[in-house]
């Protein structure tokens, strides 16, 4: 029995240390133990969100945790800078694809934590370096490097301005194949790479110095510095999208008011555009019975206007009218046949007449006394008139009519 115990508490042993072995290599393998490491630094504004441990990203893959986060200094180098931020890659295949000048670090949050890690662009460009590298590079003359034994594997570990190109000379360019260069340029120091497949480190050794244009040593105090993104983090966006709309929210509300008014008022024209149309509902189907009669191929509209009973009494008018007409053109047709024959007896009579009258005038020539005669004719007959009115049988059918004399006055 106390065997089996003892084995029991023998396998619980062995599992317990496995299980243990097994979080210390998981662990190793997550915050890269035995990984070779490159050092990186940047600034920031504001240290919130981050974290010491927090994760670094490079192209979607987690590279690398947050070392250190501490104020900038108040004066000196860096302090443009609010916060510095110490942060390590692992792996050679990761800190290779960040290159100098064009890799840069974005601050990167999520929309359900203020939480934020460090991301970091790849690197571009045929003239840009690799920020660290795993050979050893040493300082020396010129001299010095054409008398070694591994001058053949030197590589420029520095780039060589002539004045107007600060890349007229390379690194990682062969030294032996620059020497007329360098010469020209009066070069008598410089960095190398030693370049030969023995002298590979497992970690990273040499790190490019932007100010001084070369590869050196890595050390301590020589991190390399990724410039920060400028673009803001996608929470200081998100932040600087929600004041802009608080700012404008008084005057969407003003629209909205607008809008609400705007609506009351067609509200209330339709309501009115609705009686109307109730009220036209009755010219509608009167119109709609007229265009259906207009329509009718039987004269619909001239029963409209003219109805049966007047249509009827026209038609007897115009029958009458019509035998009136044909009675006139009878008559007019036999004045037409008579009015020869009367113009004819006109003719005749006027004739006579003219002939009369000639004989009168003939007459009045000839006896030049008959004038004379018929004036004192005249003469006579009139006071034969005057003496009848005074004979006393006849002087009663002459009296004068008797008339009030005026009124004398008092």
């Amino acid at each position: 029995m106390e065997k089996v115990v003892g084995w029991f508490v023998f396998a619980a042993m062995a599992l317990v240390v496995c299980g243990f072995v097994y979080y210390v290599r998981y662990t190793a393998e997550q915050r890269g133990w035995f990984e070779p490491k490159a050092t990186y630094f940047t600034y920031a504004d504001s240290a919130e969100g981050l974290a010491i441990g927090g994760p670094v990203t490079l192209m979607g893959f987690n590279v690398g945790r947050i070392t250190q986060i501490e104020a900038s200094p108040p004066r000196g180098p860096g302090s443009d800078h609010n916060v510095r931020i110490t942060f390590i890659v692992f792996g050679t295949n990761h800190y290779n694809y960040i290159w100098t000048g064009t890799s840069h670090v974005s601050f990167v949050g999520s929309f359900v934590s203020t939480e934020r890690h460090l991301d970091i662009s790849r690197g571009t460009g045929s003239t840009n370096h690799n920020t660290y590298i795993n050979y050893p590079v040493e300082h020396m003359s010129l001299q010095d490097a054409e008398a070694s034994p591994h001058f053949a594997d030197y590589r420029l570990g520095q780039d060589f301005s002539d004045g107007v190109n600060p890349m007229a000379v390379r690194a990682w360019g062969l030294v032996k194949l620059n020497l007329t260069n360098l010469t020209k340029l009066n070069v008598t120091n410089l960095w190398v790479i030693h370049y030969d497949p023995s002298d590979f480190k497992k970690d990273a050794v040499a790190v490019w110095n932007d100010a001084g244009h070369h590869y050196e040593p890595v050390d301590e105090t020589n991190a390399y510095c990724l410039t920060p993104d400028t673009t803001p983090a996608l929470m200081d966006h998100i932040n600087g999208i929600v004041g802009q709309v608080e700012k404008a929210l008084p005057q969407v509300l003003a629209y909205t008011n607008q809008i609400a008014a705007t609506l009351s008022n067609v509200t209330q024209i339709s309501s009115n555009v609705n009686a109307e149309i109730l009220r036209l509902q009755p010219i509608l189907s009167n119109a709609e019975f007229v265009t259906a009669n207009m329509r009718d191929t039987n004269g619909g509209l001239g029963n409209m206007l003219i109805p049966p009973a007047l249509k009827e009494q026209l038609v007897g008018t115009l029958s009458g009218t019509r035998a009136t007409m044909t009675n006139v053109n009878v008559t007019l047709d036999d004045v037409n046949n008579r009015l020869p024959s009367m113009l004819l007896g006109v003719d005749l009579v006027l004739s006579n007449t003219a002939n009369i009258t000639s004989n009168l005038n003939n007459q009045v020539v000839a006896n030049s006394n008959m004038l004379t005669s018929i004036s004192e004719m005249v003469v006579h007959s009139d006071q034969m008139v005057e003496g009848l009115k005074h004979h006393w049988l006849l002087r009663s059918a002459f009296k004068t009519p008797k008339t009030n004399s005026p009124a004398k006055g008092k």
